[in-house]
């Protein structure tokens, strides 16, 4: 994972992660593609989390 975003919580929900995410593109943070970025490393982690 890059250093802009941090490390999901582990009881957070993947959409609760993709929520705080979300609202850094709201706030202007993040552009739209950062954004697209950051959800599709989310669901990555989450995927293979979940095999584990």
């Amino acid at each position: 994972m890059n250093a802009t975003m941090p490390a999901p919580h582990p009881n957070q929900s993947l959409m609760q992660s993709i929520a705080v995410v979300y609202q850094r593109y709201l706030r202007g943070e993040i552009g739209i593609h950062r954004y697209s970025c950051l959800v599709d490393e989310l669901i990555e982690q989450y995927a293979s989390s979940s095999l584990l």
